[in-house]
């Protein structure tokens, strides 16, 4: 059972290296507490140990298998990792295949570094946090439902009892914390991943089976709950999930939405649950994956109102899925790429443009091509200002 607690390290460590003992700390997930300055009281006494463990496809959220080791003094793990051979040609630098069981391996660090790089100290506590926080709710809301909560919730843990089965029958007398379990089977996406397991409560659920039947507002596909009770099982089916929270009746499901929490949504390439907010699948590493259509990164805003057919104003700093920019084209454009009777862009084409370049009509820019302009360098027909500016007619007799 997994429970969150916390072993006393520091006394562990103390007495384990007075008979000669090496420590190691198996901190799979735990070991991120320690990033939590709400958390890290946890983790007091674990710094003395000689060796630690920890998973940044856990708490991290990066793509598995991404195990990290430290050893406190390198050349033990030197020691035990370090392999030779005639064919293997040591070098002057470090050698990373004396450090890892493997001998190749793909560069599971860049994701590591790229999750916290972007998250930075104060983006890793906060998830931390928030999910510890989140356990205290979820714990919350199954005590006020009249379930036990059987552990000190201290992490991101909550162990719970809703009874069994053989003391507390489908359709006998129910107490609190006495509801009998019901299991289902299902797949996440499709006949070739593996079959889990989903807990659903009993008796409260049969009250709200109306809710459970058809199409969640959550996009979670439910199915009526009675079929459970008769002991209907299929691995083919969908996923059941019912959510309890102190705001809600018991055993209801319901979105959180409105209230600054994530609603979990099927990934729309590989149909896993992924959190709405996800910007990036976890998964099968698809870009913001629960939107059921996604025309690609960045920002735009066209407004409603046109002139000649055009959006009066068109800012677009957007890039679709296959990478190309989409240009801004408007009475006012505004974008990396833009078109239009203003525009204000790294590249533009229009009557007026502050571009970096551009061709136009009136230019303020670094190199332009236009009717009159100021730019660094620049090509104009009636008048220009600047450092390198020529006159077409210029350029024409000197190419004559």
């Amino acid at each position: 059972m997994n429970t969150g607690a916390f072993d006393p390290a520091g006394e562990i460590c103390a007495i384990a290296k007075a008979s000669g003992s090496w420590v190691h700390v198996d901190g799979a997930f735990g070991l991120w507490a320690a990033a939590c300055p709400d958390r890290a009281h946890l983790a007091a006494g674990i710094p003395a140990a000689h060796s630690w463990a920890t998973d940044a496809h856990k708490w991290l959220n990066v793509p598995y298998d991404s195990g990290i080791v430290f050893v406190r003094d390198p050349q033990h793990l030197q020691a035990s990792m370090s392999s030779r051979a005639a064919y293997l040609i040591a070098g002057d630098t470090r050698e990373p295949s004396h450090y890892t069981p493997e001998l190749s391996r793909r560069a599971r660090g860049v994701e590591i570094w790229a999750a916290l790089r972007s998250l930075g100290g104060f983006g890793l506590a906060d998830l931390i946090e928030r999910n510890c926080r989140y356990a205290r709710r979820f714990a919350a809301g199954l005590q006020d439902a009249g379930y036990d909560v059987l552990n000190e919730v201290v992490l991101n843990q909550v162990l719970v009892s809703f009874g069994s089965s053989e003391r507390n029958p489908p359709g006998g007398p129910q107490g609190p914390g006495g509801r009998h379990l019901l299991v289902r089977r299902h797949r996440m996406a499709g006949p070739r991943r593996h079959a889990h397991q989903r807990l659903l409560v009993g008796d409260d659920c049969r009250r709200c089976r109306a809710q459970l039947a058809g199409d969640h507002p959550d996009g979670i596909r439910l199915t009526n709950t009675e079929r459970h009770m008769k002991g209907w099982h299929s691995s083919a089916s969908p996923l059941t999930i019912t959510t309890l929270w102190p705001e809600c009746p018991t055993g209801s499901s319901t979105s959180k939405q409105g209230r600054g929490d994530s609603v979990i949504k099927p990934c729309r390439e590989c149909r896993q649950q992924v959190s709405e907010q996800a910007i990036q699948c976890p998964h099968c590493g698809a870009p913001y994956p629960t939107p059921a259509k996604w025309d690609g990164w960045g920002f735009e805003y066209k407004s409603s109102l046109t002139v000649f057919g055009l959006p009066l104003i068109h800012i677009s700093f957007k890039y679709r899925p296959n990478r190309i920019p989409v240009p801004a084209r408007g009475v006012i454009a505004m974008g990396q790429f833009a078109c239009g009777i203003f525009t204000l862009s790294q590249f533009g084409i229009g009557l007026i443009s502050v571009s970096q370049f551009t061709i136009a009509g009136f230019a303020l820019a670094q190199f332009a091509v236009a009717y009159s302009l100021i730019a660094q360098i620049g090509v104009y027909i009636h008048e220009g200002r600047g450092q390198i500016v020529r006159s077409l007619e210029e350029i024409i007799k000197l190419l004559m």
